[in-house]
């Protein structure tokens, strides 16, 4: 993963990725978690954090049948 964030490490596998990452850093963070308190930018994201509290995992692997809570998760396992 060549792409580094200057301001917090991660590695990105992809310009387009580490860009979108990094508008995060300044963000707005308006949805927050009601277990933690963690604050989000969208409710999509404030959902998906979410699954990692409740232990939902929707996104199964249609060879094997092994669940993630996100479809990253599945996506890199699918690899």
């Amino acid at each position: 993963r060549p792409f580094r964030c200057g301001a917090c490490g991660k590695r990105f596998g992809a310009s387009a990725t580490l860009m979108r990452h990094q508008a995060l850093h300044g963000a707005e963070r308006p949805f927050s978690c009601t277990e933690c308190g963690r604050g989000f930018c969208d409710r999509a994201a404030l959902a998906a954090h979410r699954r990692g509290h409740t232990g939902e995992r929707p996104f199964a692997c249609a060879e094997c049948g092994k669940a993630f809570a996100g479809s990253t998760g599945l996506l890199v396992h699918q690899r």
